[in-house]
């Protein structure tokens, strides 16, 4: 816990980057959202790839509060990223995305599908892979249709 605090950034960084290897983001996630402020752009990054790897879904207001006044473009790149992957393990994250599969499986047009294969809010990768696979079986079925059109041949 010291290390948290140590003058040197390098052991800062280090040290948040430790807690993102904790199994526990109730005990971890109060110590590194502090660490979001630090001074050192690399302890701040690290803060927010630990978040992130903790998936600690309360932390997602710190991250959106810290983004509003970074100024270093990579740490903002990594607030972005942990504030989407977390929002996506929360309820309603979840839901949009059972939404936008369902709405795929009942045979949504290429905007839809677009959009799932785009949305951060992913449940599991069983998901992916379906929407993937709905994609796919989708695209595929335009282009034959497409190239029937065009050729006046039916596969």
């Amino acid at each position: 816990l010291n290390a948290l605090s140590d003058p040197c950034a390098e052991i800062r960084a280090e040290a948040v980057t430790l807690l993102g290897k904790f199994d526990d983001a109730k005990i971890a996630g109060p110590l590194l959202i502090p660490r979001l402020s630090d001074s050192d752009s690399w302890v701040r990054k690290n803060s927010a790839l630990s978040l992130m790897k903790l998936r600690d879904t309360t932390s997602p207001n710190a991250l959106q509060n810290r983004a509003k006044s970074e100024d270093d473009e990579v740490v903002l790149s990594v607030l972005k990223l942990a504030i989407n992957q977390l929002q996506a393990l929360t309820p309603e994250g979840v839901n949009r995305a059972e939404t936008v599969i369902w709405t795929i499986k009942k045979g949504a047009k290429a905007p839809l599908l677009i959009e799932a294969m785009t949305s951060k809010s992913r449940k599991s990768v069983d998901q992916v892979i379906n929407v993937a696979l709905v994609l796919v079986q989708s695209l595929w079925a335009h282009i034959t249709r497409s190239a029937s059109a065009v050729t006046g041949v039916d596969e």
